[in-house]
């Protein structure tokens, strides 16, 4: 018992919470990622297009991580985390609600702006753990974080089938 909790004993709350919140973050959007390009066809795009979009979100995404790793240092890791969580969260509504694929770029550009807390959420993650149990943690984190994908894409094909 005592040698499961050495071997867990990295489990701080810091570190509990950013992996659920990474792992239920993961169910959603493993699914609309996965069939991005058929939403980007619905709103009348083309393969182009979904090139193009995927594009500025995701430039848009490395500018913002330069700066969200400065503005971490500046104002505080948890504040920026806590309040751009709830702002990405609301993002996602543009995203869903976008009446075409012009509109969906400027959501897609957004939404990655709003990423700019993911330096960050590392540096809390990071900060959370003992250095001795960093291996393990990010391992758990990870297999965690990632586990909606190896689930949830089928899922999600299931139910644009039905």
């Amino acid at each position: 018992k005592k040698e499961e909790k050495s071997r867990f004993g990295f489990m701080t709350r810091n570190y509990l919470v950013l992996t659920l919140t990474s792992t239920l973050w993961g169910i959603p959007t493993s699914i609309c990622n996965t069939y991005f390009s058929l939403y980007v066809f619905a709103l009348g795009g083309t393969e182009t297009i979904i090139g193009l979009v995927t594009a500025a979100g995701s430039a848009t995404f490395v500018l913002f991580a330069v700066i969200g790793g400065h503005v971490a240092d500046l104002y505080g890791r948890k504040k920026i985390v806590g309040l751009m969580t709830i702002l990405l969260g609301l993002s996602q509504f543009l995203v869903g609600f976008s009446p075409n694929w012009q509109f969906l770029t400027l959501a897609i550009i957004i939404t990655n702006i709003c990423w700019v807390f993911e330096p960050a959420y590392w540096a809390v993650l990071a900060d959370s753990i003992k250095v001795e149990k960093r291996g393990t943690a990010f391992a758990v984190f990870s297999c965690l974080s990632f586990l909606p994908w190896a689930i949830m894409p089928s899922i999600g094909g299931y139910l644009i089938d039905v």
